[in-house]
């Protein structure tokens, strides 16, 4: 009696965790709140923007805008951003915006130090999904995330460089 009951028991706990049963169940969002950030290691000064040093992003000083550089040439204001669904499917797309400027202290001559360039999305999605493709200006750029990695880190995706 009891290796039946058993095998019943651990029957029915593998039916629940592989249905998804059990746990807290989370409704589809209806858009993704993203924001990507290109960051430096070390901050970039005025002087790293007009020397030779390759820098991840660029900055206009005026405006505190930015958008991507060298390896990140297609993080700019008009990039296509396209969330597809675990299975290849197209369920949201937008443009990825005006790129934003994180400063830190000044430096020494009192001038602006950037730690990184954020550029923040809402996007619109048109079904559900539990593994999010995020794409930006087409294959280079790609994340898989899974909808609890987004909804903990409150759509935050990072490139870290330099």
């Amino acid at each position: 009696m009891i290796p039946v009951l058993c095998r019943w028991l651990l029957s029915v706990t593998t039916l629940l965790l592989l249905s998804g049963c059990g746990g807290r169940q989370q409704l589809a969002p209806r858009e993704l709140a993203l924001r990507f950030t290109i960051g430096a290691k070390t901050p970039v000064t005025h002087y790293d923007l007009m020397g030779e040093r390759p820098i991840s992003f660029t900055v206009d000083e005026e405006t505190l805008s930015c958008r991507g550089n060298a390896g990140f040439s297609q993080f700019v204001p008009e990039a296509p951003v396209e969330i597809r669904d675990e299975r290849g499917t197209l369920i949201g797309k937008a443009e990825l915006g005006p790129g934003r400027v994180t400063l830190t202290s000044p430096d020494q001559e009192g001038r602006n130090r950037y730690q990184a360039c954020t550029f923040e999305q809402r996007i619109p999605l048109n079904g559900p999904a539990r593994i999010y493709s995020i794409r930006i200006s087409g294959e280079r750029f790609v994340r898989r995330e899974h909808i609890s990695t987004l909804l903990r880190t409150n759509g935050e995706i990072r490139y870290f460089t330099d």
